[in-house]
């Protein structure tokens, strides 16, 4: 053997020096050749098995069309994201259509995309396959894809056109209109202040609806809702002010003077009198803006002003980044999802203790107090003194207050919701500081976390919720005042107009005179929807009717059309979630011409198609339905 060696060591030591070079550029490569290649089935459909390899071509088109801007796990919309077995579904069932996008319907797509001021398609596939380095033929073949996806769901979509009874049937709701005289009658206006009641009328008022939530109106319910509590720091950039200190201050100010003399109404000049420009004569006319001796503290006061408001936010900053940082590491609870809260943070000192670390050159001490409120619901977060009012505008600007991101947290919310439209940074842990900062109209900036809560619970006694129930008693007690005098209007019907009834009465004419609600209304040409709600799945359940009626709901709308006909043309209507009362008159009806019906024909044919075109397509693409009318089962469970 060792003369083996001898003979062929040269040999020998060239091929090892091959083999180890194969090993060490070509590892991977080399690895893959050696091992099988896993093609594992992962379901069954009507169309066949879909396997790993299937998933991995789907993997590759789809992350394509991503780079093109078309998420298609947002097909079906935010809520229930598609997954890839639910593209190769509908890429089969596009197939099994006979809908397919050739060569030339996709140069026409790519054509169609380009806009004004962006490359034409053709050249964004071209930047796009040399940036991901891949043929521009792969890239096509994904646009392919997607455009024979869209045309299976265009193809099920055309089959919405409506009947020319559904049209006409809409267009009567759109287009008949009635006319009545209403009496309202909120029972608010009925109430009597300082009405008492007995403990058994107490405990018989709470105690069936002791675990009900409670609702607008007579939708009475006592289920004691969660209260949070928050600490908050507040700073106010008036007291920074008071001991900011800016180098070149008065040359500042008066670049800012310069800048915005002619723009800034605090540097405009008051106008003089009439009487002190006739005794003057005619003189050289004055620049509409105050010279700079005059304006000079103006100026100043607002250099101060912007500077202190700039510094107030960056000390926010600060802190909610010094705050942030012990989160970082913090692991998130594999059930809850939420963050688990660091010991460091946890205490109310922690908030006072951060202030011991901010910079000397940021910090201002005086400017910043920290307070921990009361526990406080959801609907009464406005009235909590200070930061109650203070609001985050969100891009969009929408404002955005403490009682909207607080509950917005553990204690409320046990579980993050693990979708595509949710954002993991709004829902807070406890202690967790909100990472939106909060201004009020003094500008003034608060950051704060919610420390402590108490759950919602079914009223325990009448006690802990006494005012509760005490209010809604003289309420029920005011609807039933209301429905009295609503009584007593209809049975003046039909020998006595409404309008002369109403009139006639003074303490209904005292209680119009005093803002209470109360007051009589024509309201007039009252259709039973708008062509606005055509294009909705689901139309309103209220209709505004006419200031002063307000919302009434779709039903005593018809009820109003069917007076018409009806033995006696007044009626009383209960509107229990406005606890308010109505009393109706019919006066008159004007059915629907046939030029009306002939003028918006057309648009209620493309109204209805469209709103069923997109139910069409939300059914479609709906995840669970993919999978059903396709016979999907998973076959790795």
């Amino acid at each position: 053997m060792m003369k083996f060696f001898r003979k062929y060591n040269k040999t020998l030591l060239a091929v090892f020096m091959v083999l180890l070079m194969v090993v060490f550029v070509g590892g991977s490569a080399l690895q893959s050749l050696l091992t099988p290649t896993s093609n594992t089935t992962i379901g069954e459909s009507r169309f066949g098995p879909i396997k790993q390899f299937d998933q991995s071509q789907a993997k590759a088109t789809t992350t394509l069309l991503g780079y093109m801007g078309y998420d298609y796990r947002l097909f079906g919309g935010p809520a229930k994201p598609l997954q890839l077995v639910d593209w190769i579904l509908l890429t089969r069932e596009a197939s099994d259509l006979g809908a397919k996008a050739d060569a030339a319907a996709v140069e026409s797509w790519l054509l169609q995309s380009a806009g004004p001021d962006r490359l034409s398609g053709r050249d964004q596939i071209d930047v796009l396959a040399r940036r991901l380095k891949v043929k521009t033929d792969q890239i096509r073949a994904a646009i392919g894809e997607l455009l024979s996806v869209q045309l299976a769901q265009y193809a099920i979509a055309s089959a919405s056109v409506p009947s020319e009874a559904e049209v006409r049937s809409i267009a009567r709701r759109i287009l008949d209109s009635v006319t009545v005289d209403v009496a309202v009658l909120p029972a608010s206006a009925f109430v009597e202040p300082d009405e008492t009641f007995s403990a058994e009328q107490m405990e018989a008022q709470w105690l069936p609806l002791r675990d009900a939530e409670p609702g607008a109106g007579l939708n009475f319910g006592y289920y004691v809702p969660p209260k949070l509590a928050i600490q908050y720091m507040k700073i106010d950039p008036r007291r920074i002010a008071e001991d900011i200190g800016i180098a070149n201050l008065e040359s500042k100010a008066r670049r800012l003077y310069d800048s915005e003399r002619d723009t800034n109404l605090l540097f405009r000049r008051p106008p003089e009198p009439a009487a002190a420009k006739e005794e003057e004569g005619p003189t050289q006319e004055k620049p509409p803006y105050l010279d700079w001796d005059d304006a000079k503290e103006t100026a100043i006061a607002l250099v101060k002003e912007r500077q202190s408001k700039d510094a107030a936010v960056n000390l926010a900053q600060w802190l909610r980044e010094y705050d942030a940082e012990r989160w970082i590491d913090a692991d998130r609870d594999k059930d809850t999802r939420y963050k688990i809260t660091p010991k460091e943070v946890q205490g109310d000192g922690f908030y006072r203790e951060m202030l011991d670390h901010v910079p000397a050159t940021i910090g201002y001490p005086n400017a910043v107090t920290v307070t921990r409120t009361e526990f406080f619901a959801n609907d009464e977060a406005d009235d909590i003194p200070e930061i109650g009012k203070a609001t985050y505008r969100t891009p969009r600007f929408i404002p955005l207050g403490v009682g909207s991101l607080a509950f917005r947290s553990a204690p409320i919310i046990p579980t993050i919701p693990d979708d595509a439209g949710s954002d993991r940074s709004e829902f807070l842990a406890l202690y967790q500081t909100c990472t939106h900062l909060l201004t009020d109209e003094d500008s003034s900036v608060y950051l704060f976390r919610v420390v402590e809560a108490q759950p919602g619970h079914p009223a325990e006694s009448v006690e802990e919720v006494r005012d509760r129930v005490e209010e809604d008693l003289r309420l029920l007690a005011g609807m039933g005042r209301a429905e009295a005098v609503s009584e007593g209007l209809r049975s003046c019907s039909p020998e006595i107009p409404l309008r002369e009834a109403f009139d006639s009465d003074e303490s209904l004419s005292d209680l119009q005179a005093s803002g209470t609600g109360v007051g009589f209304h024509e309201a007039k040409d009252i259709t039973k929807m708008t062509q606005g709600q055509v294009a909705y799945s689901t139309p309103a359940t209220d209709k505004y009717v006419s200031f002063g009626v307000g919302l009434v709901p779709n039903d005593v709308v018809k009820r109003w059309f069917a007076l018409e006909d009806a033995w006696e043309r007044t009626e009383t209507f209960e509107l229990k979630d406005r606890a308010t009362i109505l009393v109706a008159e019919w006066k008159s009806t004007q059915p629907a011409t046939h030029e009306d019906f002939e003028g918006m024909h057309e648009q209620l044919v493309q109204q209805i198609a469209g709103r069923r075109s997109r139910e069409a397509r939300s059914h479609w693409y709906n995840s669970d339905n993919i999978r059903a009318r396709n016979g999907y089962q998973d076959t790795t469970r």
